[in-house]
């Protein structure tokens, strides 16, 4: 292998890494929180969204099966352009508060709220899932959060990681290292 052909490489696994590293955080810094609905107490909005949406309720349904719900929306700047709030309830639960569809028009408040009544006789198999979409001239919005009645969020497996050394044409250029699983608490 000759001296350029080395350097090559070498010059493309430093920019592959280093596009990676910086779609990583970009990607990253752009998420508007999914899943559970739930964002940690005090924790910023995602940076670069101009809002986001989370839902809050109890930690599992009660035993009259009566849960009430606030959908709360963080904006980064209130503007008076519409948002198109729709609630899409999960089969089997029946809506006896609030609004499953609204358009909100407030130019103030960087904080808003909407409460929402279901009656839930079992526990239901889906989750509740909330859209927000905004329209502008020129501009689009798009933030989700989901109410998962108590259920566990759902975690893909671990993969499994090959320690077979990383070829290319043939040579050895690379040893996988072993990182330690991460850590959840």
């Amino acid at each position: 292998m000759t001296r350029f052909t080395m350097a090559a490489m070498i010059a493309t696994s430093a920019a592959l890494c280093a596009a990676c590293a910086t779609q990583e955080r970009s990607l990253s810094s752009m998420a508007t929180p999914t899943g559970s609905g739930s964002q940690p107490p005090g924790e910023p909005p995602a940076r670069n969204a101009p809002f986001v949406v989370r839902i809050e309720g109890p930690a599992a349904v009660p035993s009259d099966g009566k849960v009430e719900l606030d959908i709360v929306i963080e904006r980064r700047v209130p503007d008076a352009s519409p948002l198109e709030l729709l609630v899409r309830p999960p089969d089997g639960t029946t809506v006896v508060g609030g609004a499953t569809r609204e358009t909100i028009v407030d130019g103030s408040a960087t904080t808003l709220r909407r409460h929402l009544v279901l009656q839930v006789p079992a526990m239901p198999a889906q989750d509740l899932e909330v859209d927000l979409d905004a329209r502008a001239t020129g501009a689009r919005a798009h933030a989700t959060a989901a109410y998962r009645f108590g259920r566990a969020e759902p975690r893909l497996p671990d993969p499994a990681r090959p320690r077979v050394p990383i070829t290319v044409h043939g040579h050895s250029v690379a040893h996988p290292m072993q990182l330690a699983p991460p850590r959840h608490d």
